[in-house]
């Protein structure tokens, strides 16, 4: 068994096995450093987004939550969240494991946590939902231009996406079509929301939510749960029967 609740496992985007090899040291300039920061050299990847699965044989930086352990030399299976992406990267520790003697079994253990981990996330998501539409992507459109004076640099990028509706699973829907608001970005902040295509089918999982950059209530698309495929329908109905 992985020796991490299943909490821990889903607040980290990054885990990995690897040495931590200096103390008060960085792989970034723009870092502070004190006793916490630490370099650590990447032996193997078991979870990370997949533009950054490079990272096996690179050092990076990690943002300990002790000053003591892990200590210099020392192999430890790392969880981490990300914190800084420019010449290199720096991750927060959100914990670790120093006495794992055997790893070999580590990749298919943390699969399962990780299929776990997405039903109790799909139900939680099922449940909170305000419409659930399975369907397909008729047209997008830009809400929210790149050279707009109030764009940041990490802005969202508002886009919509037309779906047509096939079966509305959960909620109100007053036509045959739904606006979908989504995060065209590819900027760090948003590069895991769901992005649209016109033709792509699936489902929506969607909440009301505010828009401050939008001045407006919108079903938005913005966490990967909001999304999945079609073939993933008769789960989501089979949990909105079981779910209250």
């Amino acid at each position: 068994m992985v020796p991490f609740s299943p909490e821990l496992l889903r607040q980290s985007e990054f885990i990995f096995r690897g040495e931590l090899t200096q103390r008060g040291a960085a792989t970034m300039r723009s870092i502070p450093l004190d006793a916490q920061t630490a370099v650590v050299s990447v032996e193997q990847v078991y979870r990370a987004p997949t533009m950054l699965r490079f990272l096996t044989g690179t050092s990076l930086t990690v943002l300990t939550k002790s000053a003591l352990a892990p200590t210099p030399g020392q192999v430890a299976l790392f969880l981490a969240a990300g914190w800084l992406y420019g010449e290199s990267i720096a991750l927060i520790e959100i914990a670790h494991l120093s006495n794992i003697a055997d790893f070999s079994n580590l990749s298919g253990e943390l699969m399962k946590e990780d299929a776990l981990a997405a039903s109790e996330t799909l139900r939680s998501h099922i449940k909170a939902a305000d419409v659930i539409v399975a369907g397909q992507v008729v047209a997008t459109r830009r809400l929210q231009d790149m050279d707009m004076a109030s764009a940041s640099e990490h802005s969202a990028l508002w886009s919509e996406a037309v779906v047509r509706v096939r079966s509305l699973e959960k909620g109100v829907a007053s036509t045959d079509e739904v606006q979908v608001v989504y995060a065209a970005s590819r900027d760090v902040k948003w590069y895991r929301a769901p992005k649209f295509t016109v033709g792509q089918e699936g489902i929506w999982i969607l909440r009301r939510q505010f828009a401050e950059e939008l001045q407006r209530d919108v079903l938005a698309a913005v966490d990967p749960s909001d999304f999945h495929p079609i073939s993933a329908l008769a789960k989501i109905r089979t949990l909105l029967r079981a779910s209250p």
